[in-house]
This record gives C-alpha cells, sequence and structure tokens, in this order.
C-alpha cells in the first residue's frame, strides 16, 4: 500500500490540552529520561506538540504534526481520575472539540466509576444520544472504590448499568489497558475480560494498548469473541509487540491502528507501521481495514476526515 494512497485513522491521541497534562508529564519526565525508554523509533521520538501543553498555539502544532503524518481523523477519550486533574477530561470539553473540528476528531465519554454507576449510565447516555459520541473510555484501574486499593477488574458487576446502555445504543467500549493501568497490570486480567465479553456478546469493545503484556492471551480472545478489537498502539513495537503484526492477517476485522500520541512521534509511527506491513507481509486490503475501516465501522461513519471543495472537512454518519 502506497503511503499516499490511505486514509488513516488514530484510534488512540491525545491534544496537548491541560486534562492530559498528566499523559505528556509521562512522556517527557519519565519514559525520555529513565531506565523505562524503550529501544525503538516510535517511543524515543519527540515532537514540537509534546512540549506545548496549555500553550499558545499547541492545537495549531498538533495538528500540523497530524497532517504530517498523514492522518485524516483521531479518536480522543475521555478519562475520569479522581483527584487527578490532570488525567481528567470531561464529556462537555470533548463535545465541543467535536463540533470544532467536525470529521477529524470523534470523542468518547468518560466514565466516572466512583459514583453511582446509573449515574454515570445516564452520563454515558447522554454523551451518545445528545453530543454525538460513539463509545466511551473505561479505565478500570483508576477506580478509587471497591477493593480496598485503586483499581478493579472488567467484570466488576458496578459496570453493568453502564455496559448495558452502550450495548443496547450499539455503542463501543474503549478500555484502557497496558503497563500504566493503575497500581498494577493485574487489571488487564485476561480472564476477567473473557468473563465480561460472555455477558456482552452485542458490545464491540476495543482494548487500548493491546491488553499488552498478555499479548498471547488477547490475541486468542480476539480469535474467541468476533466482538474484541486491540489496537496496540505503541506497544507494537515493544517487547514482543510483534505478534501484533504477525496477526494482522489472521483476525483483519479486529485489529485497529492508534499512536498513542504523546507516547511517540505521529510521523514515526506511521512511517514504521508501513515497514512493519513489508516485514510481516501483510496486504493492502488487511491494511486498509487496520489503517482506516475497523476504525470507520465503530465509529458508524463512512467518511472520517473527507475533505470538501471549500477545504473543510465533515463526517458522513453511516
Amino acid at each position: 500500500m502506497s503511503a499516499a494512497n490511505r486514509k488513516i485513522i488514530d484510534f488512540r491521541n491525545r491534544p496537548p490540552l491541560q486534562p492530559y497534562k498528566g499523559l505528556f508529564d509521562l512522556k517527557n519526565n519519565m519514559l525520555m529520561k529513565s531506565h523505562l525508554k524503550i529501544k525503538n523509533r516510535p517511543a524515543n521520538t519527540a515532537s514540537p506538540a509534546m512540549s506545548m501543553v496549555g500553550k499558545p498555539g499547541a492545537m495549531e502544532q498538533w495538528w500540523k504534526e497530524i497532517d504530517e503524518a498523514g492522518i485524516d481523523a483521531v479518536v480522543v477519550n475521555g478519562r475520569y481520575a479522581g483527584g487527578m486533574p490532570d488525567f481528567t477530561m470531561d464529556n462537555d470539553t470533548l463535545a465541543g472539540l467535536q463540533k470544532q473540528y467536525p470529521g477529524r476528531l470523534f470523542g468518547l465519554s468518560q466514565l466516572n466509576l466512583d459514583q453511582d454507576p446509573d449515574e454515570t449510565a445516564r452520563v454515558v447516555e447522554k454523551a451518545i444520544k445528545e453530543q454525538g459520541m460513539a463509545g466511551a473510555n473505561l479505565e478500570p484501574g483508576y477506580q478509587t472504590v471497591g477493593l480496598g486499593k485503586m483499581g478493579t477488574f472488567t467484570d466488576d458487576p458496578s459496570f453493568w448499568p453502564i455496559l448495558e446502555v452502550l450495548s443496547d445504543a450499539g455503542a463501543f467500549l474503549l478500555i484502557q489497558t497496558g503497563l500504566f493501568v493503575g497500581t498494577d497490570i493485574s487489571f488487564n486480567n485476561p480472564e476477567a475480560l473473557d468473563r465480561m465479553l460472555f455477558s456482552f456478546p452485542k458490545l464491540n469493545v476495543v482494548l487500548a494498548h493491546g491488553g499488552y503484556p498478555y499479548i498471547q492471551e488477547v490475541l486468542g480472545l480476539a480469535a474467541k469473541w468476533p466482538q474484541l478489537h486491540l489496537s496496540a498502539d505503541v506497544y507494537m513495537f515493544w517487547p514482543n509487540g510483534f505478534l501484533y503484526a504477525m496477526n494482522l492477517e489472521r483476525i483483519p476485522e479486529q485489529l485497529v491502528f492508534g499512536s498513542a500520541f504523546p507516547f511517540c512521534d505521529m510521523k514515526t509511527y506511521v512511517e514504521e507501521t508501513f515497514n512493519l506491513q513489508k516485514v510481516h507481509d501483510v496486504s493492502d486490503a488487511t491494511m486498509e481495514k487496520y489503517l482506516y475501516s475497523n476504525a470507520a465501522r465503530l465509529l458508524k461513519v463512512n467518511e472520517a476526515g473527507a475533505r470538501k471543495p471549500d477545504g473543510s472537512v465533515a463526517a458522513v454518519p453511516a
């Protein structure tokens, strides 16, 4: 697939705004300056937007980097982390960003796991039916009530009212996984995920960070549950991350491209992604699904980032 002839939806991206400052600090102050610096190009690269959180021109620089990478649209998730404003993005702000950048930015509802689940379910229902969001972002590792320490598992019964709203609305659920999922990586528990998928067979689920480091387990679950999708993003290039790429042809409808910006430079990440196509002999048809169509299906749009004659962009609902 020629880089000039493809469309890309980045399913995991965060703009340089104050509610995401904690993530940018993690990248700049920890991943780039400590033993956690991983030996690969995407993880070790920086860009101007990474150091511009909340500064004048930050959003313009971010969009410039998106365009330079050849990315057509981005998915930006809401977050709730109790007592941590630099890690919390609210729905009203996200809805405003969607209106400001139609067809290029798609927001996902935050999920406040520290309040009554029925109230959170009502907020999610509003986000989908009134604010035009296609899904919600679940971060079990940041729940501050339940197990006596921060974090819980994906099959926590308190999530059921929320998941029922999503399932009934035909919306999808994004789940944060990976090495920084909470107080420890046990909240990536594949067995709990398996139980949740069994309980909600009609709910499309996307694992942000691809369930890392439980790669073989989640690839197996993807074979078992067609509603499960993996967005491995930067972990494609971490230890054993090549296993995701090796399985692109085996589960072509279930892998979704994402950069996880600010954890990598977007242009570099796109370049390395096309290198993966060569190394693993991935067909153009599968790459198109991975880069664009699978995400567009989840977002329920026919065109994301479609350019109109006047130069503006707009999404066309499916």
